[in-house]
């Protein structure tokens, strides 16, 4: 039962890794994955040259990425945009209270303490 439960989880985060190596052959530049939110679908990488790129993943048939956004790393070194970026995850946090799902609470509490841990130099 457990085993089930490990081995579907480390497939997508596998199959994660390799959509990034694939971006960022396809860049021409190394990438990293960032972050995955398996709630939501969404997965972030961070690009050499500075850039965030994020999207809905799905791994249904294939590893694909939809409706990508490609974003300045800015959102981790400018105080305002950093700002806005805490508060739509805190925001995101009490209206998860506020409706009683708890779930997406607790993902998007776990968001806003991992986005203290952000190295800004």
């Amino acid at each position: 039962m457990f085993s089930q439960l490990f081995e579907e989880r480390d497939k997508t985060i596998s199959l994660l890794v390799k959509l990034g190596d694939c971006i960022g052959r396809s860049l021409r530049e190394n990438t990293t994955l960032f972050s995955i939110d398996s709630q939501n679908s969404m997965v972030t990488y961070l690009t050499e040259s500075n850039r965030v790129i994020s999207g809905n993943y799905d791994t249904k048939k294939d590893i694909t990425l939809n409706n990508i956004k490609v974003q300045n790393s800015s959102v981790f070194t400018d105080g305002e945009v950093f700002d806005s970026f805490i508060d739509d995850k805190l925001h995101t946090f009490v209206e998860g209270i506020y409706y009683g799902e708890y779930c997406s609470a607790e993902n998007s509490f776990s968001d806003v303490l991992s986005c203290g841990r952000i190295d800004l130099s």
